[in-house]
């Protein structure tokens, strides 16, 4: 156990050559490190790798990046982020097409059994929460409809759809 925090802490990687970083962000205590598919050509030694190393495996994709990138590694990932926003700067609006990107990676996982967690980072707010957990979404990433409310107890609860 963490002397920190019991809570899952996740690590993504947003960098070239993430095999780099891997046992130095599991010994540092990471349960989840998550990679992105566009920064690597070797997607399952890297994901190899986080799990030989005691961590669950995440891969992420940029809001451009097909969800044919991932496909064939699927069923060896726990967690799939795909990124909804421009990424860069907090605030930035969920893209159009991401609702649509979710439910489509939620049925290939569902139809497949996977059994990996979808987790969406960028543009989330309260006003499309749920409509991103019913399109599949599992995890939520939440900056700016945390940090600019007046209310943090409330705004978590209304994003968990409570």
């Amino acid at each position: 156990m963490r002397s920190v925090t019991e809570a899952i802490i996740e690590a993504h990687l947003m960098a070239i050559q993430p095999e780099r970083k891997i046992e130095e962000l599991a010994k540092a205590g990471a349960d989840l490190i998550t990679f992105h598919i566009e920064a690597t050509d070797q997607a399952q030694t890297v994901i190899h790798q986080i799990k030989g190393a005691g961590s669950r495996a995440g891969v992420a994709l940029n809001p451009a990046t097909p969800l044919g990138s991932i496909e064939e590694i699927l069923y060896d990932v726990d967690v799939v982020l795909l990124m909804t926003a421009i990424p860069g700067a907090a605030g930035n609006p969920l893209l159009k097409h991401s609702l649509d990107k979710v439910k489509r990676l939620h049925n290939i996982i569902r139809e497949n059994d996977y059994g990996c967690l979808i987790e969406v980072d960028g543009g989330v707010t309260i006003d499309n929460a749920q409509s991103l957990r019913e399109a599949g979404a599992n995890i939520l990433v939440v900056g700016t409809a945390i940090y600019k409310s007046t209310d943090v107890w409330a705004s978590a609860a209304l994003l968990k759809g409570e």
